[in-house]
């Protein structure tokens, strides 16, 4: 989690926003300005700070991990500027492509696009069903087995919870042990087993001590 004041916001949502935010000013920038230097100085800025950083880090000018740290945070800001890049290229050579082009080269270019995007979406979808995380529990493995046979697979739980009939509920596995970034944040991994009538029903991954 980051915090601004009382505000509290997860550090991968806070990283979404500044992406989104950044690689639309770098879109606005290609399309609306003429010059390039101009529409490099988001790219170039971020650039530098991370050549800075690097530099400072070879040279022990500080803390050598944590001016790495920022390098690494510049450099895929930077990259997200590429990215804006990127599809203004990609946007500009399509429309250039579809003003000199005949309807039928059009339709088998977005023909060829759909089935792209098509088979794209297929495989993310058919590797979720099948690999939900890339850790050792898997959906398919857990759902329907009981703690105990979960437990004898995986070993024992973090913690496990029953309610007044002793019958459990719920559980918690830890996957990776708590560990903090240069910034503070918890960088733990956890499985939440959910049960019913004492079987497991579902598997959530959450990052971040429980209640986190």
């Amino acid at each position: 989690m980051i915090h601004i004041g009382s505000f509290e916001i997860k550090t991968e949502l806070f990283v979404l926003l500044v992406s989104l935010l950044l690689m639309s000013v770098q879109l606005l920038l290609c399309f609306k300005v003429k010059r390039l230097w101009v529409r490099l100085i988001p790219f170039g800025l971020f650039a530098g700070v991370a050549a800075i950083l690097i530099l400072g880090a070879f040279f022990r000018v500080y803390n050598g991990l944590v001016l790495f740290a920022y390098a690494t945070d510049s450099v895929f800001l930077a990259l997200v500027c590429a990215c804006g890049w990127a599809i203004w290229w990609i946007i500009d050579s399509l429309v250039a492509f579809i003003r000199r082009s005949t309807k039928k080269q059009v339709v088998t270019l977005f023909s060829v696009i759909a089935s792209a995007v098509l088979i794209v979406v297929t495989s993310v979808i058919l590797f979720n069903h099948t690999y939900p995380t890339h850790y050792p529990y898997k959906d398919r493995e857990i759902i329907g087995s009981t703690p105990e046979e979960i437990e004898a697979k995986y070993g024992e739980f973090w913690a496990l919870y029953r309610n007044e009939e002793n019958v459990p509920t719920f559980a918690e596995y830890m996957i990776c042990e708590d560990a903090t970034d240069f910034l503070g944040n918890d960088e733990s991994l956890w499985y939440h087993i959910y049960f019913k009538d004492g079987v497991a029903v579902s598997v959530r991954l959450q990052k971040g001590r429980p209640g986190g």
